[in-house]
């Protein structure tokens, strides 16, 4: 079966299906073969992804850094709120005292939002050392009447 004949001389109609064959595999078959491969692997490949990135030093340092920095953050919040609430007892006709009490209540309830969140979030909640609560109550931003 090849491309020459007895003679020596090329056989054009084999000649032209090897080479269409070749063509078809080499730019049709083998490219939708590795991109089906591709897709088929994604998910195994993407969990794999994920464990090496979760479980890699550097994620764990960040994660317990941020973890520690949110928690410092959220616990220094009652004293600054009650003492703005306590500047806005004694000056209850200046509206920058109750100004500061709002933004201080706002800034603790994004801290407690994004603490809780990296707390189930996949690359994170591992890390949350352990004396740390698994999340906060939105209730330590009110100011205590």
């Amino acid at each position: 079966m090849s491309v020459f004949d007895d003679c020596g001389n090329v056989r054009t109609g084999r000649a032209w299906t090897y080479g269409l064959t070749a063509a078809f595999v080499l730019f049709i078959a083998l490219p939708i073969s590795l991109w089906a491969f591709g897709v088929f692997a994604s998910g195994p490949k993407g969990a794999g992804d994920v464990h090496r990135k979760n479980n890699g030093a550097d994620n764990r340092i960040s994660a317990q850094a941020t973890f520690e920095k949110l928690a410092a953050d959220i616990q220094a919040y009652p004293v600054k709120i009650a003492n703005a609430a306590t500047d806005r007892t004694a000056h209850p006709d200046d509206t920058y005292y109750a100004t500061v009490l709002t933004g201080l209540q706002s800034a603790c309830a994004d801290a407690v939002a994004t603490y809780n969140a990296d707390a189930q979030m996949t690359t994170m909640h591992d890390w949350r050392p352990s004396e740390l609560p698994e999340s906060y109550d939105n209730q330590i931003c009110e100011a205590a009447k």
